[in-house]
């Protein structure tokens, strides 16, 4: 039985002097109060607003966000742990959540691009979930050149280093600032962390002829 865990957490609203808005949770006031004065400092930042959310148990994710092909999302790191390691492979061997060097090499793919879209562009709408109203069907967008898909928005997806420490790669549907979408880009989080904008996805060890 996976442990239901009641977490606080905070989240910083970004916006760009375009217009342009994004949310990013955080979860401590101090990693918040920190992360609020880098953004502040930086060029194409109009204004940086900290917010706080009541801690409460799971919520139900809202309709929009609820299909058959819809990513799973508002899913802690170790829940999605959990799920991996019960997905076995032909060898018997169990999942797990890919480290942070491991994802970000499949969603630059073989050509290192910045962005993990079929051809290293970002267009929001057109070949990434990005900048959205909700999450899209998997799929919706063509294959990073690895053959994976939504490495670019739609849900960010965790990552598990060696030493415990969790991480959140790639963006998500809600987030409209180009930086914050890019294969190298990433921000710790704890492990008990629920967002309706957080998913994962699970990878298997193979030896090495």
């Amino acid at each position: 039985m996976i442990p239901r865990i009641r977490s606080s957490r905070f989240e910083l609203v970004v916006t760009a002097k375009s217009g342009r808005t994004s949310v990013l949770p955080i979860s401590t006031e101090d990693a918040m109060n920190k992360r609020a004065a880098e953004e502040a400092v930086k060029s194409d930042v109009k204004a940086v607003k900290k917010r706080t959310v009541v801690a409460s148990d799971r919520l139900p994710l809202p309709p929009k966000l609820v299909s058959d092909y819809q990513p799973v999302a508002n899913v802690r790191a170790q829940e999605a742990q959990y799920y991996c390691e019960a997905q076995l492979d032909e060898n018997g061997k169990p999942g797990r959540l890919p480290t942070n060097d491991e994802w970000e090499k499949m969603a630059r793919g073989p050509k290192g691009f910045d962005f993990g879209t079929s051809d290293g562009t970002l267009k929001c709408g057109k070949n990434a979930s990005c900048d959205a109203e909700a999450s899209s069907v998997v799929g919706s967008f063509a294959a990073s050149g690895f053959g994976t898909y939504d490495t670019v928005g739609n849900v960010g997806e965790w990552t598990k280093e060696s030493n415990g420490d969790t991480y959140i790669r790639g963006g998500s549907w809600l987030v409209n600032v180009a930086r914050y979408l890019r294969a190298d880009y990433r921000y710790n989080d704890f492990p008990d962390y629920l967002g309706y904008y957080v998913g994962f996805r699970c990878v298997w060890s193979q030896e090495r002829d």
